[in-house]
C-alpha cells in the first residue's frame, strides 16, 4: 500500500532469480493499454504477457535495486477472486527504470481522469433524460460513440464461449427505433447507411 510496498516482494524475486541472472530476456512495451512483454528470441516457447492498465495498482523503480522496475497487478482468479501480485523486470539503466515508472504513472493518471470525465458526462446526460425526457435531450452523435476510446475502461473478456457479433440488419434497426423517439429522415438515412456499411463485417468481443 503506497510507497515502498513492492520492496519486500522485489527482494524475494531478486534472490530467486539470482540477481537477475536466471530471468528470461523479454521485450517490454509501455502503451495506453498497459504493459506488454514478448520474448526477444523468435520461436521461443515462453509465452508473452499483457498487463492491462486498469489492473495495475502501483509501479516504481526499486530503491535497493535501482535498475529494477516493479509493478503490482490485480489478477482475477477462480470465482472472481482478486489477488495482488508483484512483477519486476531488470533493465539496463537506473534512469530507464525511473522513466518507465514515471511514464506508466502519467499514462494511468491521464487515462483514469479521462474515464472519470466520460463517466460524469454519461451520468449528467442520464439525469437530464430522466428529468426532461429522451425527446428533449439530444442523442450522442453516432460517430462519437463509434470513435470513443478510453484505455482505462476494462475491455470485453475474450472468452472462447463469448458470442460472435454479426452485422446489424435494417429490420432490427426498424424495431429498435420504433419504440423510442422517432428519427428524422436525415438521421434515419445516416443510421441505415452505417448499417449497410457494416453488413458483411463481423467482430469478436
Amino acid at each position: 500500500k503506497g510507497e515502498g510496498c513492492t520492496e519486500e516482494a522485489v527482494g524475494k524475486i531478486w534472490a530467486k532469480s539470482e540477481a537477475g541472472a536466471g530471468g528470461a530476456k523479454m521485450k517490454l512495451t509501455l502503451g495506453p493499454h498497459g504493459i506488454r512483454m514478448t520474448p526477444c528470441e523468435k520461436g521461443a516457447r515462453r509465452p508473452g504477457h499483457a498487463y492491462l492498465l486498469h489492473r495495475i495498482t502501483y509501479c516504481a523503480a526499486d530503491r535497493r535495486h535501482p535498475k529494477v522496475f516493479a509493478w503490482v497487478y490485480r489478477h482475477q482468479v477462480k470465482n472472481k477472486a482478486v489477488v495482488l501480485r508483484c512483477h519486476a523486470v531488470l533493465v539496463s539503466k537506473a534512469d530507464k527504470a525511473r522513466a518507465m515508472a514515471l511514464l506508466l504513472y502519467q499514462t494511468s493518471s491521464s487515462a483514469f481522469n479521462e474515464f472519470k470525465r466520460l463517466k460524469r458526462q454519461s451520468d449528467f446526460r442520464h439525469v437530464q433524460q430522466q428529468l426532461l425526457g429522451d425527446a428533449i435531450v439530444p442523442l450522442v452523435p453516432l460517430r462519437r460513440l463509434l470513435n470513443a476510446k478510453c484505455p482505462y475502461r476494462p475491455p470485453a473478456e475474450r472468452a472462447r464461449c463469448a458470442p460472435r457479433l454479426s452485422s446489424i440488419l435494417e429490420e432490427e434497426e426498424d424495431e429498435a427505433f420504433g419504440a423510442g423517439t422517432p428519427l428524422g429522415d436525415p438521421e434515419r438515412a445516416a443510421v441505415l447507411r452505417l448499417a449497410s456499411d457494416m453488413r458483411g463485417c463481423s467482430l469478436r468481443g
